[in-house]
């Protein structure tokens, strides 16, 4: 983690340097489809439906060359998902027996470092890692951690006046794709959806 955090710092000190009046803040709110995977089907264990989550960021935004510019900030997400047991036989001879779901809400603290690239003028595409947190660990009902590294990119449109600039975002993102604690079939959340924001430009 340290030396993540590290080149992140060289990245921004180096792009000051090059740009002094290009920079940008974002603040914007999403939504998004998900799912809780894991790459091998275990039997035994519980199936998981994602049940959506909900994104909300500001992030520091800054040219370094022409179209191109690094991004970089805090993004906080709440994704809710149900948790169905495994099935049992003895279910099916009392219809009035109904297999009782739980529910997880996983809260995660993100920090994305993105690279952007603008084309055409009022588009862009964007990739880069995410650093994610998981902030609100339980013991029951268990879910993997999510904390460590993932990958997110997306591609949007934009359009600007003056020093504002109005966004959309479609975009996908994957977690725990490095965990922090990895688990025998580690489970990863996967999100896509669309952001929604405003940025100003100074």
């Amino acid at each position: 983690m340290k030396h993540i955090f590290t080149l992140i710092l060289i990245l921004f000190i180096g792009s000051h340097i090059l740009a002094q009046n290009s920079n940008r803040i974002n603040a914007f709110y999403g939504f998004a489809y998900n799912e809780l995977i894991r790459n091998d089907n275990l039997d035994g264990a519980p199936s998981y439906k994602g049940k959506g989550s909900t994104i909300i960021g500001i992030t520091y935004q800054k040219t370094i060359y022409k179209s191109l510019s690094l991004e970089t900030g805090l993004e906080y997400s709440k994704n809710k998902i149900e948790i169905i047991p495994v099935y049992y036989p003895e279910l099916r001879k009392n219809s009035s027996k109904n297999i009782v779901t739980n529910k997880a809400d996983i809260h995660l603290v993100t920090i994305p470092v993105y690279a952007n690239y603008t084309f055409l003028k009022y588009f862009y595409a964007k990739a880069g890692v995410l650093i994610d947190f998981e902030t609100n660990r339980v013991e029951y009902p268990k879910t993997d951690d999510q904390s460590g590294i993932g990958f997110g990119a997306g591609i949007g449109g934009q359009y600007t006046f003056q020093n504002f600039t109005l966004f959309v975002n479609p975009m996908i993102r994957f977690h725990a794709i490095i965990p922090n604690e990895k688990e025998n079939h580690h489970q990863h959340i996967t999100e896509s959806g669309i952001k929604i924001g405003i940025a100003y430009n100074f």
